[in-house]
């Protein structure tokens, strides 16, 4: 992602005339769910000092502030309390799948490498102990200073203190899809009517958006 320069002059996101908005520190991460895994995104925390407001950079209120070249560069789609990755709904518009599938397979993906993770982890602590014990021709001295024996337990999925697993619902990616659409509803309207109706080759969700929404406009001018 690219780092907005102090340059710019960013907007406060109470519409101050004479904005003067400067970092307060350090922002909260945010969780990711995206294609292959889950990644974090960190913000700054920004503050107005002609109003003294304070806010987080990823708020979508204040990201609909900013120009469109700048808001493009997201990898994910921000709501106030998730965030989705734009791969997710870029392979769910492509394929065509429901979002109760895209979800599920997304589940699957999480836990998948839940379980990798831990298998990892299980033969990291085996060959420490088979090298303690001698099985490589050679005892470490890690077995005389450690006093237990016993590996810790791997965390579960859903554990806030470890792997921290999440859950995404169809309901959530439906919400998503539609923002997404409503926000590049201009542009896709436009360049549907460019390519006559067909936006990429392997794309056959948006074919019909022109025709419907041709039909869509003739039916308004004959209600009036």
């Amino acid at each position: 992602m690219a780092r907005l320069r102090n340059i710019y002059a960013l907007p406060c996101i109470d519409g101050c005339r004479q904005t003067k908005v400067t970092s307060a520190g350090f922002g909260r991460p945010r969780v990711i769910v995206g294609i292959t895994g889950q990644y974090y995104l960190f913000s700054s925390r920004l503050c107005c000092k002609v109003c003294k407001k304070r806010w987080y950079a990823d708020n979508p209120q204040w990201l609909e502030k900013l120009p469109k070249r700048f808001t493009n560069l997201l990898p994910a789609v921000l709501t106030y309390k998730k965030a989705i990755c734009k791969s997710v709904l870029d392979e769910l518009r492509r394929t065509g799948k429901s979002p109760t599938d895209m979800a599920n397979q997304v589940i699957e993906m999480m836990h998948l490498k839940y379980e990798r993770a831990n298998l990892a982890y299980l033969l990291t602590c085996q060959s420490v102990l088979d090298s303690e014990a001698g099985t490589y021709g050679q005892k470490s001295i890690t077995g005389f200073i450690r006093k237990e024996t016993q590996p810790a337990p791997f965390c579960d999925y859903d554990d806030i203190d470890g792997w921290n697993g999440l859950c995404v619902s169809a309901h959530y990616l439906t919400d998503c899809l539609l923002h997404e659409y409503q926000r590049q509803k201009e542009a896709i309207t436009k360049l549907l009517k460019l390519t006559f109706g067909q936006a990429f080759r392997s794309d056959h969700v948006h074919v019909w958006h022109y025709v419907i929404i041709c039909h869509h406009e003739r039916t308004l001018d004959g209600h009036k």
